[in-house]
């Protein structure tokens, strides 16, 4: 089981992965061995932010375009607010 650290930090998906990011703004995907005494790591890499805003906006609804990519990879990497009204084309 994850401690409370590890809980607030990565996103459970399912069937033992986890999403977390880091502070550098990577994804670092785990995968833990639910049915493992401590729960081991068994896999896991870390995605560098715009290889992680290309894979959003490439399973988006409409698919990956160089708007979507840079909406993605803003809403990644700022902490401001993000509002669509800066992207019309999105």
């Amino acid at each position: 089981m994850l401690n409370a650290k590890e809980m607030t930090k990565a996103y459970p998906c399912k069937e033992g992965w986890y999403f977390e990011r880091r502070q550098d703004g990577k994804v670092h995907i785990f995968k833990r061995d639910e049915k493992s005494d401590g729960k081991p790591i068994v896999a896991e890499t870390d995605i560098d932010p715009g290889v992680w805003a290309s894979v959003v906006s490439f399973v988006s609804a409409g698919g990956e375009t160089g708007d979507r990519f840079q909406a993605a990879l803003e809403f990644h990497v700022s902490r401001k607010p993000y509002s669509l009204a800066y992207h019309p084309n999105v």
